[in-house]
């Protein structure tokens, strides 16, 4: 990356930051709604650790990284909705006439997402200790999970990128269709062996279970680098394809016209 294109990248962070620091419910929210989705699944799963077979000292410990990809997937898919809605109402045109290059608002956009969402996995993560998550990697194994955290998080926004061509309304449709499938066809919420024969099969397609299950290693077993490496290369893959497909589909659509 070039001197000049990481200078604009950091204008596109500042201007999204101030945006949103102008406007904190979206901010809120994405630091509340994952402690929320961690405290009811743990209540109401809680018993499930108590199943023969169950991969996992407490289901804390087994749910940890399924919220962690949960957001992942929602922050993610979310992280275009402003520049979608710049780009409808005329707001992004103004960024257009400036010298800033599309790949600088491409950047800018992705690194303040991974910026916000690490921030809220550390928050999952301290929750989640609170209320008996056991981590056998130690603290060493914490990076790893973000570092695995910021790779799943990297195809959702590389898809999320994908829609800036859309209307506003469009895009919410899009949001409320893509958000979940990913999460309940992969391991984040329940043993795949506990599975229909069908989500097994899926699952093994979705780069969730790969991400969720090295976290798991990091999280039960530890730093059993072979486990965590293998998954970790499908995860990062899949997300290297997904930016770089992203990234030109973005340069065509990122202009009204």
């Amino acid at each position: 990356m070039t001197t000049a294109l990481w200078r604009d990248a950091r204008t596109i962070m500042w201007r999204e930051s101030r945006f949103l620091l102008r406007n904190p419910v979206p901010i809120v929210l994405g630091f509340v709604n994952p402690v929320i989705w961690l405290m009811l699944f743990g209540a109401i799963f809680y018993n499930l650790a108590r199943f023969p077979g169950f991969p996992a000292p407490n289901y804390v410990t087994f749910l940890v990284p399924g919220i962690l990809a949960m957001n992942a997937v929602a922050r993610g898919l979310i992280s275009a909705f402003n520049l979608v809605w710049h780009r409808y109402y005329g707001f992004l045109d103004k960024v257009l006439v400036t010298p800033v290059s599309r790949s600088a608002i491409f950047i800018g956009q992705v690194t303040v997402t991974v910026l916000f969402g690490l921030a809220e996995s550390l928050l999952i993560i301290g929750v989640g200790y609170l209320m008996g998550l056991q981590v056998a990697g130690g603290v060493w194994g914490i990076p790893i999970v973000m570092v695995l955290y910021v790779s799943l998080q990297l195809t959702f926004i590389s898809i999320s990128m994908m829609m800036i061509r859309m209307v506003p309304e469009q895009f919410i449709g899009m949001l409320q269709l893509l958000i979940l499938p990913p999460v309940f066809l992969s391991s984040a919420l329940f043993p795949l062996a506990f599975a229909p024969w069908l989500i097994r099969k899926v699952a093994g397609f979705n780069p969730l279970t790969y991400a969720v299950e090295a976290m798991r290693v990091v999280f039960i077993e530890g730093l059993e680098w072979e486990k965590i490496v293998t998954s970790w290369a499908v995860v990062i893959a899949v997300s290297g394809v997904m930016l770089t497909l992203s990234h030109r589909l973005f340069l065509k659509g990122v202009s009204r016209h």
